[in-house]
């Protein structure tokens, strides 16, 4: 099965709106097996046997077979993106501020043990395979932090991946990793083409000669 979000593109990163429809459907695209409700940034569990996912910067988890939802990270924070480790054992999602986003680890036992991937903003965490590295975005590329579990839970120190083009939007956008960390897919801006915007200023507008010539 795959989760996806139906008409997420309404519902704005950073916003918190629900407006999009978390739903599950079957990879062999036979089509829609069963809705989620409200929600959007959808993820499925490493056993395929529930689907986390974001509403009003709050992130649920609910069976792929219904039932209740229950938090995961409910408060204070605002968290999106939730993206589980392979082992089901950790959660990587995005903290949200107004004046900062940044990648956070955390294990799914205590989710109050977060860590932060570094001091500079972040977005949107993929898990290697065997979940000892993360990756993510940053403004000037993608980079990966080593995952210790042994002793104890901590992060490594950021390496650099490779850079990419600044974003012009004032986030990256998001990209995706093959399972064994060595390829990538990501969403570069078409800069071939001018993007300049202009303003037309119309002098001695008169509006009743538009209202006069409906």
């Amino acid at each position: 099965s795959i989760v996806y979000d139906s008409g997420a593109a309404s519902a704005p990163l950073g916003t918190g709106q629900a407006a999009a429809t978390v739903k599950r459907a079957s990879a062999d695209g036979s089509g829609e097996l069963g809705e989620f409700g409200a929600g959007r940034d959808a993820a499925m569990s490493h056993d395929a046997q529930h689907v986390l996912f974001m509403r009003d910067f709050d992130i649920l988890s609910r069976s792929v077979n219904g039932g209740q939802e229950t938090g995961v990270l409910v408060g204070p924070t605002s968290d999106v993106f939730p993206a589980p480790s392979p082992d089901g054992r950790y959660l990587a999602f995005m903290t949200m501020t107004p004046t900062y986003v940044g990648v956070t680890v955390a294990p799914m036992s205590a989710p109050q043990k977060r860590l932060a991937v570094g001091t500079g903003a972040s977005w949107w965490p993929h898990w290697s395979r065997d979940g000892r590295r993360l990756f993510f975005a940053t403004m000037k590329g993608i980079q990966q932090v080593d995952v210790y579990t042994e002793p104890a839970f901590r992060l490594g120190i950021p390496k650099s991946v490779f850079d990419r083009a600044d974003a012009p939007s004032g986030a990256p956008t998001p990209f995706d990793v093959s399972a064994d960390g060595e390829r990538f897919l990501v969403v570069e801006p078409d800069r071939s083409a001018s993007r300049a915007r202009s303003m037309v200023v119309v002098l001695n507008f008169a509006p009743e000669a538009v209202s006069g010539s409906r």
